[in-house]
């Protein structure tokens, strides 16, 4: 699943439904985090990326993992010292995935996770 956000508040509604609908045939906990983890990374896109820009949502998934990445064109930020102001985000994503990291380069600030999906009969991604 790929998709080009708006980076404005109704982005992370948005990238929900969409993987929701690629979630289909996963329990109600999977669902649940992974429709979680891509509302946080959206959300922080949104909030810390440029304004009036836009994100890219990629969703990948393997045999029992998938992998969300959202990305812009925003400066980034330090994960181990994010802003003391902010919400909990980044420990949530931390909480619920099997695994996270950051790409900060001259082209993109992109967050990706793992979240695995044993309980999953079906996760295509081709929406």
């Amino acid at each position: 699943m790929e998709l080009r956000l708006a980076a404005d508040a109704q982005a992370p509604r948005v990238a929900r439904q969409r993987l929701s609908q690629v979630l289909h045939g996963c329990d109600a906990d999977t669902r649940q985090s992974a429709e979680l983890l891509i509302s946080e990374l959206v959300t922080n896109a949104v909030r810390h990326g440029p304004s009036l820009g836009e994100i890219d949502v990629r969703v990948v998934a393997w045999e029992e993992t998938m992998e969300i990445a959202v990305s812009d064109v925003g400066r980034g930020f330090d994960p181990v010292e994010p802003p003391p102001t902010d919400g909990y985000g980044l420990e949530i994503i931390e909480t619920l995935s099997s695994d996270w990291g950051v790409v900060d380069n001259e082209h993109e600030f992109r967050v990706w996770c793992r979240v695995d999906t044993p309980n999953c009969t079906d996760t295509t991604t081709s929406s």
